[in-house]
């Protein structure tokens, strides 16, 4: 089925026996470029084209970085082309890349099955960052302080460019948090949105989409996680096959890529899937084809929208796109995820507890532990925070453990940090009886401060209602 039957092609066997001679197997890390119409010169006029081609957008911003005068990335540098795009059959890649010719690795035609021949062409346990042609820039918003976050000033703050040390440490941090949370597959955020990325947390494990404009996993060669519906959604069911093997995903929110022409939407002019493809019906149809099938295989994970999705105005009317069609509340990859939903305790069945996300004990036990009411907190789960947190510190001591995890709560990203550890937890765990769920101890307080009496705090109020009106006497 999809890929399979391309890859058991006679020419396709031939093509990874020649690129295994060619790719560099000695290196802990690799970075692949995936390449189709885009060298910048027309193959029959030699004229430039429009938009510019893959000097001007990928390798130029690594050009700008000096990734490209470093000897030690070059040998890291794959550029993988199809064998039968006109590009590189007319020597238009030869021309525009120069000395960088000799990085050209001859692949398969399709985005899909060019990511597949990347991940075969190298060793399991490799750790392979994939990059499309066309990325005109790479930044990172700088963090962002808790007293600050809702300051205008620091929702106008630029991004700050990545320099060729800190693309060296991106690729370092993702190959760490998929060494810490047992992932294979991480990438940066979907949008170049600077007011969304200067507010977004600097990454997270929860299913979504892991943008295929950059991304990296660890190449393993196992067949269920390879893409059989399709190039136009392939980065979507790269992101579910992976979270359904793993449980996982990391997505750095913070890191974002400018591209030429906006992703996902067919361009004759734009080169890649839309030049592979050839035409705006084949696009469409395709991607249509791979959400209908992607629902199909993972309904746990992804559905279509539907009219509960459709947003609203103030005066409850259904809002329109500029085409007519309802506008949903739904990724931009045309699906809702459901994973990351959390059930109502209306709905949890009366013999189970829904530990995943961030509930509380109560919640998690499924009954109230008194007055008959049900529980319906949505506070973070400290509880299992503070057991992961003394469980990496064992060994330290009583009182230098609780020092420790007080500061922890007191800074706003390690407390998040531990938190996301905890719920993650609870997510792989899932379903399971409330009679094996343990007590858990509190956790101490984020203020230190003792709390006043209610008589003591309704008093306080009245006398400073008193001392204004005196003023205003």
């Amino acid at each position: 089925r999809g890929s399979d039957a391309a890859f058991a092609h006679e020419k396709v066997k031939q093509l990874l026996w020649h690129a295994w001679q060619r790719v560099n197997s000695s290196m802990d890390w690799v970075f692949c470029i995936r390449t189709f119409g885009r060298s910048g010169i027309d193959p029959v006029s030699r004229a430039k084209i429009r938009g510019g081609g893959i000097m001007d957008l990928t390798l130029g911003m690594l050009r700008q970085r000096g990734l490209l005068d470093c000897p030690e990335f070059l040998q890291r540098l794959h550029i993988f082309v199809a064998h039968n795009d006109p590009h590189f059959a007319k020597g238009c890649y030869e021309k525009v890349l120069g000395e960088l010719s000799d990085r050209i690795i001859v692949g398969v035609r399709g985005a899909d099955l060019q990511v597949r021949f990347i991940e075969e062409c190298f060793l399991p346990g490799t750790h392979v960052v994939v990059a499309d042609d066309n990325i005109q820039t790479l930044e990172e918003a700088p963090p962002v302080a808790e007293k600050d976050k809702a300051s205008q000033k620091e929702k106008n703050r630029p991004l700050v460019d990545l320099h060729a040390a800190d693309l060296r440490d991106l690729v370092a941090r993702a190959a760490e948090a998929m060494r810490r949370h047992q992932a294979h597959l991480w990438s940066i955020s979907p949008t170049y949105n600077k007011l969304y990325l200067t507010h977004a947390q600097s990454f997270n494990l929860r299913l979504g989409l892991t943008y295929g404009a950059l991304f990296g996993f660890i190449a393993l060669h196992e067949p269920e996680l390879y893409s059989q519906y399709g190039q136009v959604k392939d980065d979507l069911e790269r992101s579910v096959r992976y979270f359904h093997r793993d449980r996982v995903l990391i997505r750095f929110g913070r890191v974002g890529a400018k591209k030429n022409f906006t992703p996902g939407v067919f361009n004759k002019n734009k080169g890649g899937i839309s030049a592979s493809l050839g035409s705006e019906d084949k696009h469409q149809e395709e991607a249509k084809e791979a959400l209908e099938k992607l629902v199909r295989e993972f309904k746990g994970y992804i559905r279509l929208p539907g009219d509960g999705d459709i947003k609203k105005d103030k005066e409850g009317k259904a809002k329109r796109q500029s085409d007519g069609t309802p506008a949903y509340n739904m990724a931009k990859c045309g699906v809702v995820f459901l994973w990351n939903r959390q059930l109502g305790l209306r709905k949890v069945p009366e013999d189970k507890a829904l530990l995943a996300g961030f509930r509380c004990g109560r919640c998690r036990a499924g009954k109230s532990s008194g007055g008959g009411k049900k529980c319906c907190c949505v506070n973070p789960n400290y509880q299992e925070t503070y057991d992961i947190f003394r469980a990496e510190h064992q060994g330290q001591g009583e009182d230098e453990i609780e020092k420790k995890f007080k500061a922890m709560v007191e800074d706003p990203e390690q407390r998040e940090h531990y938190q996301m550890l905890a719920s993650l937890q609870l997510e792989k765990l899932q379903w399971q009886k409330p009679k094996k769920l343990r007590a858990r101890p509190s956790l101490p307080s984020r203020s230190s401060a003792p709390k006043r009496p209610r008589s003591e705090g309704l008093e306080a109020k009245a006398e400073g209602r008193e001392r204004k009106r005196q003023k205003k006497k």
